[in-house]
């Protein structure tokens, strides 16, 4: 198992968070404290021997740039790093109570309450039209063509303009050097 440290970076090139992970932690995970970067060009990794080694480095690159939050350096960590539990299993009767907690909170009217007035913002037709977005909007045939057409062939699908489904097309034949005769796309 390899283990490495990564950092995230900023458009300008500054580390804001630094983790240490394995496989593909570093590129799929966002923490409490920081989103991953939209780009994969801004995460840098460097791989460990093992697990303690890793820990280690990750301290040290901490220590280095310094905490946002006590006040010493740029990052969003909240500890000095060189803890966690790699692989840890829960146990049955702590899911089930984690589970059972859950289901308790969610069950509350005044969380939900709650929950649904952080987000009503983003639930109103002016936020929709804010953002460009047209609530419940029907996509063309040609859309819906398009889409169909992408999803059979393992591309991905079109936006709402269809030039994100067009670009997304093209690579795909583009990479694989194929082409339908029955995509519109193609022709």
């Amino acid at each position: 198992m390899n283990f490495y440290t990564y950092l995230w970076l900023r458009e300008d090139g500054t580390p804001y968070y630094v983790g240490k992970g394995q496989g593909v932690r570093a590129f799929k995970h966002d923490r409490a404290n920081a989103r991953r970067p939209r780009s994969n060009n801004r995460i840098i990794t460097q791989e460990w021997p093992d697990e303690a080694s890793a820990f280690e480095a990750e301290k040290i690159l901490i220590a280095y740039y310094g905490r946002a939050d006590n006040g010493t350096g740029c990052l969003r960590n909240l500890t000095d790093g060189g803890e966690g539990a790699s692989g840890c299993k829960q146990s049955p009767a702590a899911n089930e109570k984690r589970s059972t907690a859950s289901r308790r909170m969610w069950s509350n009217s005044d969380f939900k309450a709650k929950v649904k007035g952080r987000h009503a913002s983003f639930l109103t037709p002016e936020h929709q039209a804010a953002a460009g977005r047209k609530g419940g909007s029907k996509h063309s045939e040609k859309q819906k063509a398009n889409c169909r057409c992408i999803a059979s062939l393992g591309g991905q699908a079109a936006s709402a303009s269809g030039q994100a489904g067009t670009i997304a097309h093209q690579r795909w034949h583009v990479k694989r050097g194929i082409t339908s005769t029955e995509c519109k796309l193609c022709k």
